[in-house]
């Protein structure tokens, strides 16, 4: 019995004193850690970026805490050791500082997807308005990008009435020719001075038929409007824009204007559709189109109302898919249905009674419809676009397979815009699903 009391009393005594050396050892190696991390704040703060790395890691091997290897990562970005702060970040995807911190690295390096990436893997954590804001602008320079890339490599079928509707991204020309292409060349421009001249002079040599020496003015240009229309010159044969668009002068002189004066846009608008009365509607659609979509951003209910009803002659497509989803828009289904059941069946039509039936809760129908739409008019390159985006919180895999498959019906740059841009989101979401923890 005596015998087990000395065991037991040297075990305890064993004990007290092991649990008071570790105590003592803890209580030093935080003091240590403190210490050694604040001196290694005093270099960090002194921008002595490498000896701050050399006590930081030292601590990491005390404490491996977030802090710490933020910290480490912000010293390599500023000396410019991009990928040594990717290769130490790869698994540390919880950690949102980190994540921000790599961004920024992808983005130095010149990668802008996996700088998007990122980014939008960071907002997920941060919820932040300029992050926001920042990953859009970055999904924009991507998707311009990437369309003047396939203009370039696969060529633009593009639709003649798009042509001219192109300018509209040409907003720095304050006057054009007087009678498109007088006397007066007046001409007042901010940004992009030569190449906004040089292409609107191929434009006017197109027009008058001149269309090889149209290329050749556009030929070397790298300006991202000029590859768009040297690429639509180059898919015609002996055939001009004039054959199927209303280009008396004065006509296409005030639906020039129309885009450069927008806040007079519906005035030009309708001067032209006035000196157009006789030409079929087929022929200046694009017209309505522009003048109905400018009272539609004012909500000019009215004048939107009094246009529609101004048509009467039936409905080219792109005329029925805008008045449409604008109804639809509006939550006005009886004159949505009166709308459907006075036109025959298009591809357009098809895509309107899918939207009907979104609007309404049945979505497998709309799923349905779009299908059909698919097998019976598979160059229609809205179906693929709205099916894709129906299907996205489904099956992305689909979705791209559908986003793919519509480029090669693309008729022009801000529809091949549109797909690319929706392929990129898939992307980043299927990453944002990957990486968060």
């Amino acid at each position: 019995m005596k015998r087990k009391t000395e065991i037991f009393i040297a075990i305890t005594v064993v004990t007290a004193v092991t649990c008071y050396l570790f105590k003592k050892i803890i209580n030093r190696q935080k003091s240590d850690y403190t210490s050694i991390k604040q001196e290694a704040d005093k270099y960090f703060i002194q921008e002595d970026y490498k000896n701050a790395i050399l006590l930081y890691t030292k601590c990491k091997y005390m404490k491996s805490d977030a802090e710490i290897l933020t910290k480490i990562s912000l010293c390599n970005y500023f000396l410019k050791n991009y990928q040594e702060v990717i290769n130490n970040s790869l698994f540390k995807t919880n950690n949102k500082d980190l994540i921000k911190i790599r961004s920024e690295c992808y983005k130095q390096m010149g990668n802008k997807k996996k700088f998007l990436k990122d980014l939008a893997l960071y907002e997920t954590f941060a919820n932040n308005k300029e992050v926001q804001d920042e990953i859009m602008q970055t999904v924009k320079e991507i998707c311009e990008e990437e369309v003047n890339e396939f203009i370039e490599q696969e060529g633009l079928k593009i639709n003649k009435e798009d042509v001219l509707r192109g300018l509209v991204s040409i907003k720095n020309i304050n006057e054009i020719y007087d009678a498109f292409g007088g006397k007066s060349k007046k001409f007042k421009f901010s940004n992009d001075e030569k190449e906004v001249l040089n292409l609107l002079n191929a434009i006017i040599l197109h027009l008058k038929g001149k269309k090889e020496q149209a290329i050749l003015l556009l030929e070397k240009s790298t300006y991202k409007y000029s590859i768009l229309y040297r690429a639509y010159f180059l898919t015609l044969k002996n055939e001009y824009i004039s054959s199927s668009l209303p280009l008396d002068d004065e006509i296409t002189t005030l639906y020039l204007y129309s885009k450069i004066f927008k806040d007079k846009s519906d005035t030009y608008l309708k001067s032209a559709i006035d000196k157009s009365v006789d030409l079929p509607i087929e022929q200046k659609d694009f017209l309505y189109v522009d003048l109905l979509v400018f009272y539609i951003s004012k909500k000019d209910v009215e004048k939107v109302n009094e246009t529609i009803n101004n048509l009467k002659e039936t409905l080219t497509p792109t005329l029925l898919e805008l008045i449409g989803e604008y109804y639809l828009k509006s939550g006005n289904h009886s004159k949505m249905l009166d709308l459907l059941s006075s036109h025959p069946d298009t591809p357009g039509k098809l895509l309107l009674t899918a939207l009907y039936a979104i609007s309404i809760d049945k979505k497998k129908d709309a799923i349905e419809i779009l299908y059909r739409s698919i097998s019976e008019y598979s160059s229609y390159f809205k179906s693929y676009l709205y099916l894709g985006n129906i299907l996205i919180n489904d099956d992305l895999n689909e979705c791209r397979k559908l986003f793919n498959t519509s480029l090669q019906y693309c008729c022009n740059s801000d529809e091949v815009f549109i797909v690319k841009q929706s392929l990129i989101l898939i992307e980043v979401h299927e990453y944002i699903k990957e990486n968060k923890i």
